[in-house]
């Protein structure tokens, strides 16, 4: 019997670490074709993977793949898979129901977990809104009831209100990473000033002082580059990489390893490739992986 294989790829926006990126990963349970193929009856794989930002060479064989679900129906991957955040110790992200990844036990929370640890808050369950704010916060929808999980026990406590810093839509993935800043080069198009955080400062290097500009370079008629450039504070350029990413999608801030996530230049055979790409800001070296496994 002849099956469809199926590639797995990058679910939503991924959650930033200090020492590493998380993403989710769904991918497709390979299918029968036939002429008359229901997408009702596809079923989709979650897993969470796990990417350092410093690595070997070998970096790819480093990285972690993490079971999360199994036979997601389409509608409910596609609504009800998405990061919220890293709280310190755990990274939080909705799957069916919220999980996440303790990075210090190296195990799996869930939301049987939380309640286990509290049952005293049974008015706040089913239909807890979940949002990383100080850490893994849940409210009501009135905010009638709002707690705060400690990150080792998952012991909630009870907050006055809810504390301020919620925003009423997602910051944008890129724009809200970025100062926009003039042109350093004829062939700069799009030049901005990485920041530390959305809507933070710019970020800053020492030694030299200087900081990291990002701008894309025309490479062809309808192609370009995303380049990544550290400059001192004096205006030179000490140096600049070109990171393969043609469309970028989502920045990921830091002040060793900032990573890149978008997609590279399409080309006449085969559609444009989803990858991550880490720039070391000391040294200036550039390690890329795919997003796309199973090909």
């Amino acid at each position: 019997m002849i099956k469809v294989q199926t590639v797995a790829t990058p679910s939503g926006a991924e959650i930033s670490r200090p020492d590493a990126v998380l993403m989710l990963i769904s991918k497709q349970v390979p299918y029968v074709p036939s002429l008359h193929h229901d997408p009702s009856t596809d079923r989709f794989d979650l897993s969470l993977l796990v990417m350092p930002r410093l690595a070997s060479a070998e970096g790819s064989e480093k990285r972690e793949l993490i079971d999360v679900a199994e036979n997601q129906a389409a509608m409910e991957q596609q609504d009800a898979s998405k990061p919220l955040g890293f709280d310190g110790r755990v990274a939080w992200f909705q799957a069916g129901g919220l999980t996440g990844w303790d990075t210090v036990e190296e195990t799996l929370v869930t939301e049987a977990d939380l309640i286990a640890r509290n049952p005293e808050l049974v008015p706040l369950w089913p239909e807890a809104f979940y949002e990383i704010n100080g850490g893994l916060i849940a409210s009501t929808r009135d905010n009638s009831i709002v707690v705060r999980f400690d990150t080792a026990t998952l012991v909630a406590g009870r907050l006055d209100r809810y504390p301020p810093g919620r925003r009423p839509f997602a910051p944008h993935p890129v724009e809200s990473l970025l100062i926009e800043a003039e042109p350093v080069k004829a062939d700069a198009r799009a030049s901005a000033w990485l920041r530390t955080g959305v809507d933070g400062d710019e970020l800053r290097l020492d030694s030299p002082s200087s900081r990291l500009l990002v701008f894309r370079r025309n490479t062809g008629i309808t192609t370009r580059m995303l380049v990544v450039a550290r400059v001192a504070d004096s205006g030179q350029m000490l140096r600049s990489v070109e990171t393969g990413i043609d469309n970028l999608q989502q920045i990921l801030p830091d002040a060793t390893f900032p990573a890149f996530i978008g997609t590279g230049p399409a080309t006449t055979k085969s559609v444009p490739e989803q990858m991550i790409t880490f720039v070391d800001t000391s040294s200036g070296t550039v390690r890329t992986e795919s997003l796309q496994f199973g090909r």
